[in-house]
């Protein structure tokens, strides 16, 4: 893919460029996979850039000035990954996509003059940032900021068994959403909720405290296949439903296969108790409704 390799140097030559000759384009920030030394860009990646200006709101409202950097494919707004701001997400011609966080220069300095920036703020930079374009070295102000690493602390024991349990009593809904024969719904809340919100948490966890200590589990399961015990991706590959019904009950038993020996693993991990007999009893409901079902 050297072609696409070439269109995102071009592009941040234009960048560059388009944002040298705007007097209210104070700053071009990189930011993400093409800024970091740890897992950097492939040719595969996109391009995460903060624009620092006078004012977002034109950058945020409007989409016109974009014809300035190329020929536009689509573009839309959305909220950033760590729910801070906006961004303007942009794809090019050639596949080059871009995603551009448009940030006022008066918000950029409240950040500096605060006593500690956000956490997602922190964790977005801490990965890496290249200045593209710095013209009152306020880039180079963010680069010195101190952004120490969170300190990662296992659950407390409440924390842990609400994860859990969320997750058992979601194998109840989605099994009575099958039983009626709602299939979106119940998949949507398999391959997705149940997923999220229980499952990968638990993961974190499981590697976090079975791993040598550091061990990086990025965010949102970034590179998980490289840091989750090779049982887990295994077992992954059995607890996506297809949009069938019986491809759906038989994700929803691997899930809990998998979610039941990576729960009692982590909580002796934790030392935690693990209650085996809550996991039982709703397993057995499950059958008996999935017969119950198999049987009218």
């Amino acid at each position: 893919m050297q072609k696409l390799v070439k269109a995102f140097e071009q592009f941040e030559t234009r960048l560059r460029q388009w944002a040298d000759a705007r007097a209210d384009v104070r700053a071009v920030i990189i930011l993400g996979s093409r800024a970091r030394v740890d897992h950097p860009a492939d040719a595969w990646s996109d391009l995460d850039a903060w624009l620092i200006v006078d004012d977002s709101t034109p950058f945020l409202e409007t989409s016109d000035w974009l014809n300035e950097l190329g020929r536009v494919v689509l573009t839309f707004t959305e909220p950033t990954a760590t729910g801070d701001a906006t961004e303007r997400r942009v794809l090019f011609d050639g596949g080059v996509d871009v995603d551009l966080v448009p940030v006022s220069v008066e918000r950029v300095r409240a950040l500096l003059m605060a006593d500690a920036l956000p956490e997602g703020v922190s964790a977005t930079l801490r990965r890496g940032m290249r200045a593209l374009v710095d013209k009152d070295g306020i880039a180079r102000q963010i680069s010195k900021l101190y952004l120490p690493a969170p300190e990662i602390n296992p659950p407390d024991e409440g924390a842990f068994q609400n994860v859990v349990n969320d997750f058992w009593y979601h194998i109840v809904w989605i099994t009575k959403k099958l039983c009626r024969g709602e299939l979106w719904t119940a998949i949507y809340c398999q391959n997705g909720y149940l997923n999220r919100r229980c499952l990968l948490p638990l993961i974190e966890w499981h590697t976090q405290t079975s791993q040598p200590a550091g061990t990086d589990t990025w965010h949102n399961g970034r590179f998980l296949e490289l840091w989750a015990d090779p049982r887990i991706t295994q077992g992954m590959q059995s607890i996506i439903a297809h949009y069938d019904m019986a491809d759906a009950w038989r994700a929803l038993l691997a899930a809990a296969d998998l979610f039941g020996w990576l729960t009692q693993e982590t909580a002796e991990n934790l030392g935690f108790i693990y209650d085996a007999d809550t996991a039982a009893e709703v397993m057995r409901w499950v059958w008996e409704a999935q017969k119950s079902m198999d049987e009218e």
